[in-house]
């Protein structure tokens, strides 16, 4: 779920502005009272930057398709039951464990919004079930702070995500990756997204539209950040239902656009943030990770990860290679590449170009 930063960082910087020398007795020790008064706005300032620098997603974070951690896979029985009590089809099992691998990782320690520990492994205790998980729910046998109440609370806020975007969308089942990627980024976001996607008509996942909305709401909240814009992807590493053929390189084409149309990054040779500045393989493959594929970083690397095929049979998403440079097929006759000073789109120059690149994923 979306969290704010955790409320005991701010009560830190309260008790940091708060402070006050008590030795304020002679000349010297007035000299130090007044310096303290002037670090002491400073460092409530880092205080509250560190927090929100701690809990803010990482933007350059990669990931590829991994098992289910035993601990989340122990709790499948749980997870199936909670389907059956609350009216899920148990085809939709696999997508609530894949969802709390992603949220704890099946991880009893792990911590609620506001810091307590709570054994909250579906971080439900921000949604509409949180009594659940803070009371019980005794009908279902779940008692108060424990795993399965966080089980029951996270498969009922799962069920209605279902059923609200079943209402927007139409039926789909756990392969329309499309439709099941908007009900999970909606478990991160909250209520909102659907009615904001509904109204921009949006029917299918994107990074660029789920970026879009995170932008949009950590404006209207002034957070420094709104969920995590790529949650749907994290938790696509631990599906069984896999992108059909094309579809993973969509997704790069889409990351390719938005770091050339919104973030204009910088050409840094060797950099390694796609906000600050990178060099071209960097952004090849930051731009595959958003689509849950990893490749090597250095481009000759990427080149021999894939098939080498001649450009004119390029698709868009592939990757072009010529020594020493990689780029992003766009379209016929565009690549998208990071190339000094900044990532943009250009026309291809042919005979600049080896190959095409065709990474499987």
């Amino acid at each position: 779920m979306a969290h704010r930063v955790r409320s005991q960082a701010a009560g830190a910087a309260r008790r940091v502005a708060a402070w006050r020398p008590t030795f304020v007795t002679s000349g010297f020790g007035r000299v130090l009272a007044a310096a303290a008064a002037a670090v002491v706005p400073l460092l409530a300032l880092m205080t509250l930057l560190l927090a929100l620098l701690s809990q803010a997603p990482a933007v350059d974070e990669g990931y590829e398709p991994i098992e289910l951690p035993p601990a989340v896979e122990a709790w499948r029985p749980t997870v199936a039951e909670a389907c059956r009590d609350l009216g899920v089809g148990q085809e939709w099992v696999d997508l609530a464990l894949a969802m709390m691998a992603q949220e704890s990782g099946g991880n009893l320690l792990v911590t609620c919004y506001n810091g307590q520990q709570i054994q909250d492994i579906m971080q439900a205790c921000e949604g509409a079930y949180s009594s659940w998980i803070l009371v019980g729910a005794p009908e279902y046998g779940c008692s108060p702070r424990t795993a399965r109440a966080s089980i029951y609370a996270g498969v009922a806020e799962m069920r209605d995500n279902l059923e609200s975007w079943g209402a927007y969308l139409g039926d789909f089942g756990p392969g329309d990756l499309g439709a099941v990627k908007l009900v999970v980024q909606g478990y991160n976001y909250g209520a909102g997204f659907l009615p904001w996607c509904s109204r921009h008509g949006v029917t299918e996942w994107t990074l660029e539209s789920s970026q879009r909305f995170s932008d949009m709401m950590a404006a209207q909240t002034g957070w420094g950040y709104y969920g995590t814009p790529n949650h749907a992807l994290l938790v696509m590493r631990y599906y069984p239902y896999r992108a059909q053929a094309g579809e993973g390189r969509q997704e790069v084409v889409e990351a390719a656009l938005m770091v050339a149309r919104d973030y204009a990054t910088p050409y840094v040779y060797g950099g390694n943030s796609i906000t600050q500045g990178c060099d071209c393989s960097y952004f090849t493959m930051w731009c595959y990770q958003q689509a849950g594929i990893s490749i090597p970083r250095q481009s000759e690397l990427q080149r021999d990860a894939g098939t080498c095929i001649p450009i004119e049979q390029a698709q868009p998403g592939d990757l072009l290679w010529m020594q020493g440079h990689i780029g992003i097929y766009l379209d016929e006759g565009r690549v998208v590449e990071q190339t000094p000073p900044y990532c943009r789109v250009n026309p291809i120059t042919y005979n600049r170009w080896v190959c095409a690149v065709r990474i499987d994923g």
